[in-house]
Order: structure tokens, then C-alpha cells, then sequence
């Protein structure tokens, strides 16, 4: 079975990682339609929640990159093709039509979660903290 797991990102800058519900805002924090995200999960003894900025919720695509690093929605990745010659390609991770995608250079959605092409992928950031990764034509 799939793992199902969610990252979000706290105003304080911190990534909390676990189940994602949403609920009513509370006296601190507001965020779009009145909506507050929250990522909840277990430390030890005792359940945590946090709420997080509603755009940088992204779900784990249940694949890990080469060096073991778990892949979620919002990540920038690189991979190393080989054929039909050597190049390098830096793309987004995006949910699109209910699959996992990259977002290429060019515009276009591609999937990539099968096969060779997901041994060699390489999370080299993500689109909230290092959105200068995909400026530059690669």
C-alpha cells in the first residue's frame, strides 16, 4: 500500500511532516477561505498539529530520489538523462490530472514515475524556498 503523508510549511519557516486536515481558523492564524491547514502527527507520546501556509502543502508522491530523500509535490528535482544524449533537466513536481508529474522546460506536463527515468532524479530543493532553480532555461 501507498504512503499517504503531507508537508507543509509553518510561517516560522519550519517543514512539519504528517496527516493534513483542514479546519476552522483560529485567533492567530487566518489563511485563504477562511480555511486553516494544519499538519498533524505523533511525537512519542503525544499528538502534534501545526498550522501551515495553505500554498506550500504538498503530498508525498511515494518516490524516493537517488540518495533516499522522499519526494513531494512542490519539489524541484533534476535528472540526468543519458539518451538520446547527456543532458541535465531541472523541473517542478506537480499533481496534474491525478498523476505525479515534472513540469519541463518547455512548458510541458510529462510523467515520470515509471521505469529508468525515476532512478536518477535528484531533489535539488523546492518551488516555496529556491524558486530561482527554475529561471534560467534548463
Amino acid at each position: 500500500m501507498r504512503e499517504i503523508e503531507f508537508r507543509g510549511r509553518m510561517v516560522t519557516g519550519e517543514w512539519v511532516y504528517g496527516d493534513l486536515t483542514h479546519d476552522l481558523p483560529d485567533s492567530t492564524v487566518y489563511y485563504k477561505d477562511g480555511i486553516t491547514c494544519r499538519i498533524h502527527w505523533q511525537e512519542e507520546s503525544a499528538r502534534c498539529n501545526a498550522p501551515v501556509i495553505d500554498e506550500t502543502v504538498g503530498q508525498y508522491t511515494g518516490v524516493k530520489d537517488k540518495n533516499g530523500k522522499e519526494i513531494y509535490e512542490g519539489d524541484v528535482i533534476k535528472w540526468q538523462s543519458k539518451e538520446p544524449f547527456e543532458s541535465e533537466i531541472i523541473m517542478p513536481v506537480v499533481f496534474h490530472n491525478g498523476c505525479f508529474a515534472t513540469v519541463s522546460c518547455c512548458g510541458h506536463t510529462q510523467l515520470c514515475w515509471c521505469g529508468y527515468i525515476k532512478d536518477g532524479l535528484e531533489i535539488i530543493g523546492n518551488i516555496y524556498e529556491n524558486p530561482e532553480l527554475l529561471k534560467g532555461g534548463k
